[in-house]
Formats: structure tokens, C-alpha cells, sequence
């Protein structure tokens, strides 16, 4: 009988643990932005820490505009730039990202 609890007690101590490890991740600074570029991808998250990570730059120099929109004109940086795959509406305007930031 004691063998039917044991289980039960195991797992709801394995979910509150993973609950409590996963808050870490859970800040409210934390922030996905799917960028409208037209036709082409792009993604900036902005950690509560200050990481900047772009995620594709869309097909042209429109990147730039929507990146300013988001992190302010006289911001210099982005941390890490990931280009997916080798299509032009995901690397495109990287140019013009690298020459800016």
C-alpha cells in the first residue's frame, strides 16, 4: 500500500522542483520581438540582463529602421547575430545590420 503513495509523492516533488528551476528563466524583462520586415524573417530577444540576439535580418536594409524602432537610435550594439540558412530573406540585410551595429 505505501508503494501507491511513493510514486504520486515522487512526481509532485520532481514538478515543483522543475517549477521552481524554470522561474529563473520566467523574467518579465525577458522579450521576443518578431520584427515586419515585409517578406523575410527576423527575430530580436532582448534578455533582462541586456543580451541582444538577432535572429535572421530579412531580405534588405529594412532591419535597420525596425531595430531602431526597438532598441532606440543611439544604440551601438547587438551581441549575437544568427543567420538560419542561406536564403536571401533571411540574410539580406545583414550588411547594412553589421555596418550599423
Amino acid at each position: 500500500m505505501k508503494q501507491l503513495y511513493i510514486f504520486p509523492m515522487i512526481m509532485l516533488i520532481l514538478i515543483i522542483y522543475t517549477y521552481q528551476e524554470s522561474q529563473q528563466y520566467l523574467h518579465p524583462d525577458n522579450m521576443i520581438s518578431f520584427l515586419n520586415i515585409g517578406q523575410g524573417d527576423a527575430s530580436l530577444i532582448m534578455s533582462d540582463r541586456g543580451d541582444r540576439i538577432l535572429i535572421d535580418c530579412g531580405p534588405n536594409e529594412t532591419i535597420v529602421d525596425r531595430l531602431e524602432s526597438k532598441l532606440g537610435f543611439w544604440s551601438q550594439r547587438l551581441d549575437i547575430l544568427i543567420i538560419t540558412h542561406g536564403d536571401k530573406d533571411h540574410y539580406g540585410g545583414c550588411e547594412s545590420v553589421i555596418q550599423r551595429y
